[in-house]
């Protein structure tokens, strides 16, 4: 159970006990403020025109639908938006369910086996080498690693600007360095 997959489950059957048509994946994103809730939902913006209502009227109603779900500690509208906290209880299960998946949880085969090359960031040798280098090769690299757990067939690729002249002056300015 992942909880934004919760989130528009919910607020889909509300749709329908409104009888207000979807015809779209209901949006979930992370309230800008904690505070407002863990997950929202923009979706009473993308309805209100085929619903007949304003974004704000439609929120409300679905407020109205949502908040006695045992999944959710509250739910509230707030202008068009839907904004959700979930129930302890709600979030221990995700918890459960993550420690019960052992290794495999998050595992996924929506790569089907397709190739996919992953280009890791090139820095010049002779020019100096920065944090940013090193973290835009690891970042490359757990973004190669992500994308193999969702059954993509990944080929790392780290390209050097110039292995000849380059190289050689990389490695007497090492020297230098190294001797003082």
């Amino acid at each position: 159970m992942h909880l934004d997959s919760l989130v528009r489950a919910a607020v889909e059957q509300a749709l329908q006990e409104l009888e207000i048509p979807c015809g779209l994946t209901i949006p979930v994103d992370r309230p800008p403020r904690p505070g407002y809730g863990d997950l929202c939902t923009r979706a009473p913006f993308a309805l209100a025109k085929s619903a007949r209502r304003n974004p704000a009227q439609l929120a409300q109603e679905l407020e109205a639908l949502l908040k006695e779900q045992p999944a959710f500690s509250s739910v509230t509208a707030a202008g068009g938006f839907v904004n959700f906290h979930f129930a302890q209880e709600t979030l221990a299960e995700v918890v459960r369910r993550a420690l019960s998946g052992g290794e495999a949880y998050g595992r996924g085969d929506g790569g089907d086996g397709r190739p996919l090359q992953v280009e890791f960031v090139s820095s010049n040798p002779t020019g100096p080498l920065t944090v940013g280098h090193g973290r835009q090769a690891a970042l490359g690299d757990v973004m190669a690693e992500l994308f193999a757990e969702q059954g993509w067939q990944v080929t790392r690729e780290y390209y050097l600007n110039d292995e000849g002249r380059q190289i050689s002056l990389l490695g007497e300015s090492l020297w230098v360095a190294y001797r003082r």
